[in-house]
């Protein structure tokens, strides 16, 4: 089994956003992050041994390039099916029909009581199959998942995306943390 090595201070700064979800004393209950980074420098890596620290519910669902939107969709359900989210077996069976379908659903499971963390990764790959996808994950959070005591992870390595999804003139301006990755230095992993 491979050690996880160095993102503390990534590790730290989610824990401390997941402190201010699970104190509840904000306007809006859930936070977002959008996690970009270059290409296989750990994102999903970060994402999962974060989620192994928290001890919260969580979602973890994966979008895959050129794969239909009909079969993202599904999978989307299906990871939140299997996931350890109170009401997850909700889930099973669903077959959204929109992005919006789907994070409707992912709304309806996501408990009320506790928090939970989930991560939606390879977002922009995700977006790029659903024209108007940014409006509905934008709709989704303004009016359910904000309202949920949840930590929502954005990741994706296309740059120009995950940035432009945060200017002024798109959907989730305002509304995420940006969080960039970098590439570790030999002081991240000088303790293996």
């Amino acid at each position: 089994m491979v050690n996880f090595v160095g993102r503390e201070r990534e590790l730290r700064d989610l824990s401390r956003l997941l402190e201010r979800v699970k104190r509840g004393d904000r306007l809006d209950l859930g936070i977002t992050v959008a996690m970009r980074g270059r290409r296989r420098i750990g994102k999903s890596a970060l994402a999962t041994e974060f989620i192994k620290r928290s001890g919260v519910p969580s979602v973890y669902f994966q979008a895959a390039r050129y794969r239909s939107l009909s079969e993202d969709l599904a999978t989307f359900a299906e990871a939140i099916a299997a996931s350890d989210l109170p009401l997850a077996f909700l889930a099973a069976h669903q077959e959204p029909r929109s992005l919006s379908d789907a994070f409707r659903l992912l709304a309806h499971v996501l408990p009320d009581n506790q928090p939970s963390v989930v991560v939606l990764d390879e977002l922009p790959w995700l977006l790029e199959g659903s024209p108007g996808g940014a409006g509905e994950l934008q709709r989704a959070w303004d009016r359910e998942l904000s309202a949920k005591p949840v930590l929502l992870l954005l990741l994706g390595s296309n740059f120009g995306m995950m940035e432009a999804l945060q200017k002024y003139d798109q959907p989730l301006y305002g509304r995420a943390t940006p969080m960039v990755l970098h590439e570790l230095t030999p002081v991240d992993v000088q303790k293996v």
